[in-house]
């Protein structure tokens, strides 16, 4: 068995957050483009262990119409998000991703 370490590990990553970067690239990009046109996902720190990649990220962004029922403000949001991603042959296999939505609401509403 291959020991993981965090450059690989941050090369077998890099495909899926990347998605969330550039504009019209795959689906999940798509989902987002027209809400939050300038919506950015920055890697703060990957953590290995064994098969797993913990990634603690930062989503941040602009609505640029309504989001989650919050009219639009014209104000931006930052938000932690942490992703465990189990990998198997040099693969992203397995992912938990859990967002701090409820923080950018309360950014947004802010006044």
């Amino acid at each position: 068995m291959t020991v993981l370490t965090e450059p690989t590990a941050r090369a077998i990553i890099a495909p899926w957050y990347s998605l969330f970067n550039v504009a019209g690239r795959g689906d999940v990009k798509a989902n987002f483009a027209n809400t939050i046109p300038d919506m950015k996902f920055d890697i703060k720190e990957v953590l290995v262990a064994g098969d797993r990649v913990i990634v603690r990220g930062e989503v941040t962004g602009t609505p640029a119409g309504e989001l989650f029922g919050m009219p639009h403000s014209g104000n931006s949001f930052r938000i932690m998000a942490v992703d465990i991603q189990t990998t198997r042959d040099g693969r992203i296999a397995k992912t938990f991703h859990m967002e701090d939505w409820l923080s950018a609401i309360g950014q947004l509403r802010a006044k």
